[in-house]
C-alpha cells in the first residue's frame, strides 16, 4: 500500500512540473509549427558588485515616470527624482544586493520569436545601474508569464529572452510607485503626569454651646 501511494505521489508531482513548464515557456510558436521556446537554466544576467553602483534609475518604459537614486560622497543614497531627499538606506541597499548577479528563472531557447511577442518591444519597466567605471547595466521587463510567477526580461546588449522571478519586478515597481524616502522618526510622546489631588481639608469641630 505504501509503495502504491508513493508511486501516485510521484506521478502527481511530475504532472505538476510539466504543467508549470508548459505555461511558462514561449507563448506563440512559429506559424505552422507546434514547437515552443524551450526553457533552460541560465547564468547571471546582471553582473556587478553592489559597491560599484553609483546611480539607480527606474522608469515606466515610456519615460513618463522615473525614480533616480545617487550614491553620494558621504556614503548615503539620495533620491534625485522625483524629489530630492535622503533615501531609505536599508531598502535601497537591499534592492542593489538583490539585483547584483541576478539569476533568472530560465532562458528561452528554440523557437523563441520576436521580443514583441513577450512585450519587450515596449517594456513595462526598465531598471538601469550606472557603475563607478562609467558603464551601465539595464534590465527591461516585458509581459508577465502565462503562469504569473515571473516576467519576461532582456538585458541591453543581450538578444536572449529570460524569465525573472515576480519579486524582482515587484521590488523595482515599488521604487517607482513609492520612491524610498527616508522614514520620518516617530515622535515619542512624553507620559502625561496625573496631577496629585490635594488632601481634603479636615473640618474644624463645631464649638459646643455653654
Amino acid at each position: 500500500m505504501k509503495l502504491r501511494n508513493t508511486i501516485i505521489l510521484l506521478a502527481v508531482m511530475a504532472a505538476l512540473g510539466a504543467y508549470v513548464l508548459l505555461f511558462e515557456r514561449g507563448e506563440a510558436p512559429t506559424e505552422g509549427e507546434d514547437v515552443y521556446a524551450t526553457p533552460t537554466q541560465a547564468p547571471a544576467i546582471l553582473v556587478f558588485e553592489p559597491s560599484d553602483v553609483r546611480v539607480i534609475r527606474v522608469d515606466d518604459g515610456a519615460g513618463s515616470s522615473t525614480t533616480e537614486l545617487t550614491y553620494a560622497d558621504d556614503g548615503l543614497w539620495r533620491l534625485t527624482a522625483p524629489v530630492e531627499e535622503e533615501a531609505d538606506q536599508p531598502q535601497v541597499i537591499r534592492f542593489v544586493e538583490t539585483m547584483a548577479n541576478l539569476q533568472p528563472q530560465r532562458e528561452l531557447t528554440g523557437t523563441v520569436g520576436a521580443p514583441a511577442e513577450y512585450g519587450l518591444d515596449s517594456p513595462t519597466m526598465r531598471v538601469q545601474f550606472e557603475l563607478a567605471d562609467g558603464t551601465a547595466r539595464t534590465l527591461s521587463f516585458g509581459a508577465r508569464t502565462p503562469a504569473g510567477s515571473g516576467y519576461y526580461a532582456q538585458v541591453d546588449g543581450d538578444e536572449h529572452i529570460y524569465v525573472v522571478p515576480l519579486y524582482i519586478w515587484s521590488d523595482a515597481e515599488r521604487l517607482l510607485s513609492n520612491p524610498p524616502v527616508k522614514p520620518t522618526p516617530t515622535a515619542t510622546l512624553e507620559p502625561t503626569e496625573t496631577p496629585t489631588e490635594a488632601p481634603a481639608a479636615t473640618p474644624e469641630p463645631t464649638p459646643k454651646a455653654d
